[in-house]
């Protein structure tokens, strides 16, 4: 599907870039605090994302004043003006109602609107969102986001970036920020965070009458979950929803939890409904990894999550070919990236790990196990104490150290607690086919849980790797 943008005037002769996709009734998604309509479809998640809402709806998408395609020169940062955006869109299209979405920011625009105008809202879906925002967070962490748009907008970006989008790898953390940076300026991007710092509809929402969902990651950094609660506590019968992950963005990481809740929401026969029983249902049926251009289909038939291509998920796709058979590191490096000479290969396979054959000793000495072991000690206390108060980020962070001490532990020890040694070809192989499918399998989990699990207990890693499905109800692989 290509997008065709249009553009449209306020009556202040503001030119303002909207597209429409799909056909059905009207469903108008209202953009976050920045946009850029031909930037974001770039983004294979974001059209995917759209087009699967486009299968059953007419969705409209747009840029408000001062971000994207629209007309820059935006001067009046007030939730009035953002209200007065959406009802110049749907006055252009001729749409008398539609379902309304409003995504971070949104959100408190799409519930102004509801409020408003309630014969042109047939149902609201809010996502990521907040009625208000100043007493959930301390006045300093705002003075310091404001000084450092004003000082330097490009590592503002970086840092929303984190926020926005957690679990991104480098490249992806490089896109979002230029994202970011070519939707507005420093001017824009000031102006509104100082607006979503200042929103409060909480008087208007005891007035909404139009069916409501609210949806919330649970670990979102950008609005925790309790301000989407609080947002629906609010709303006369809303329905809240919390779905796993921690992107802000609906359409990163797992995606099909955010639409599968809207279609049922709107009573669409989503194409995950077969899928979405029990875990006995679905342990019998087939699974899909199969690449498919720059990303990899992933999940179960008619519920499939899309991720980045990676090289670990060519590592994993050659391991489930292959179920119950061991495959060397080095055999299995050769499989992916190319055949190595044949009696190189059988060299490195049969090399030790110590001694005159190309060994360099120990990966760590005894002394570096042991302060390892202590700070291990240390931090499962530390991560106690940060879980019984209720300190997400710090948990998250300890967390994060602790797994990455556990790892490298787990690469320095081999069997039976001796020393692994580093230098030959097959460690190297070794090292790095165990990393890359660790880091497939977690990309999974966060799409598609069950499937995460189950691969992460049917997968042994090592200088032989293998996919040892479960004896009962292992799925039938699509590759």
């Amino acid at each position: 599907m290509g997008l065709e943008v249009r553009f449209c005037r306020r009556p202040d002769d503001v030119r303002l870039a909207y597209t429409v996709l799909g056909s059905g009734p009207p469903f108008v998604w209202i953009p976050g605090w920045i946009n850029h309509l031909e930037v974001m479809w770039e983004r294979v998640t974001y059209r995917r994302f759209f087009e699967r809402l486009a299968a059953h709806h007419t969705v409209i998408l747009y840029d408000k004043h001062g971000v994207g395609l629209s007309d820059r020169d935006r001067t009046d940062f007030t939730l009035e003006a953002d209200v007065a955006d959406l009802r110049v869109i749907l006055d252009e299209l001729a749409v008398s109602r539609a379902t309304v979405v409003g995504n971070s920011q949104a959100g408190a625009v799409a519930a102004a609107f509801a409020a408003e105008d309630p014969d042109r809202v047939e149902r609201l879906i809010l996502h990521g969102a907040w009625a208000h925002r100043a007493d959930a967070y301390p006045e300093a962490a705002h003075e310091a986001v404001l000084g450092l748009i004003q000082g330097h907008w490009g590592l503002a970006a970086e840092l929303f970036t984190d926020l926005f989008v957690p679990e991104a790898d480098a490249e992806d953390r490089a896109w979002f920020a230029r994202f970011q940076r070519e939707c507005a300026d420093a001017a824009f991007a000031f102006g509104m965070i100082q607006l979503c710092w200042e929103l409060d509809v909480r008087p208007l929402l005891g007035s909404i009458r139009a069916p409501t969902l609210v949806l919330h990651r649970e670990g979102d950094r950008v609005a925790r979950r309790s301000l989407g609660r609080e947002f629906a506590s609010q709303i006369p019968d809303a329905r809240f929803v919390k779905v796993p992950g921690r992107a802000h963005f609906p359409w990163e990481e797992d995606a099909v939890s955010v639409l599968a809740a809207i279609e049922d929401f709107l009573g669409v026969d989503h194409p995950g409904a077969a899928a979405s029983g029990s875990e006995d249902e679905r342990d019998g049926g087939d699974a899909v990894l199969r690449r498919d251009g720059e990303v990899w289909v992933v999940g179960v038939p008619g519920r499939e999550s899309l991720l980045k291509d990676v090289e670990g998920l060519h590592y994993l796709a050659e391991l489930l070919r292959r179920p119950g058979v061991e495959t060397h590191a080095v055999e299995l490096v050769a499989a992916v990236e190319g055949s190595p000479d044949p009696a190189r290969a059988a060299e490195d396979k049969l090399a030790t790990q110590t001694g005159p054959d190309g060994g360099l000793g120990p990966l760590l000495d005894r002394e570096a196990r042991r302060r390892y072991r202590e700070r291990l000690t240390e931090l499962r206390a530390e991560l106690e104490e940060a879980q019984a108060a209720t300190d997400v980020d710090r948990a998250a962070s300890l967390q994060a150290e602790f797994d990455a001490i556990t790892e490298q532990l787990a690469t320095a020890v081999g069997l039976g607690g001796r020393d692994r040694a580093a230098g030959t070809t097959a460690e190297r192989a070794r090292v790095k086919v165990t990393r890359l499918l660790r880091d497939a399998i977690r990309r999974v989990a966060h799409v598609d849980p069950q499937l995460g699990h189950l691969l992460d207990a049917s997968l042994r890693t090592g200088t032989y790797s293998a996919y040892e499905p479960p004896p009962e109800g292992a799925p039938r692989w699509e590759l």
